[in-house]
């Protein structure tokens, strides 16, 4: 789901849920807290972004990967991590964390 541009704030938190409904009562339910970044970090991650894109060492786009991947960003850290790959080639722990964010994506 996509939400609309403004909506989340800055720097809260939010919980979502899902319930089934079954005819007998309530299904299965599932759900989960997040938070949005603040708008300093949100800042201090793009200089940081754009430092890196601007390196564009193996070591440095991974870093970043692995930042993303722990602030929950997903997409990007793969396309963090698919650069890092692609400039190292060899590198079996970009691979993995590479398999495991698309496993988590799908």
């Amino acid at each position: 789901m996509t939400v609309p541009a403004g909506v989340l704030k800055p720097g809260a938190i939010y919980y979502w849920e899902v319930r089934g409904v079954v005819p007998e009562g309530e299904g299965p339910r599932c759900g989960a807290q997040f938070s949005v970044l603040p708008v300093e970090d949100e800042t201090r991650r793009a200089a940081l972004k754009a430092a890196v894109r601007n390196v564009g060492d193996t070591d440095s786009l991974a870093l970043l990967g692995e930042i993303d991947r722990r602030l929950g960003l997903l997409r990007e850290a793969r396309e963090e991590f698919a650069a890092a790959l692609a400039n190292s080639g060899t590198q079996d722990h970009i691979r993995s964390a590479l398999l495991q964010i698309d496993a988590l994506i799908r």
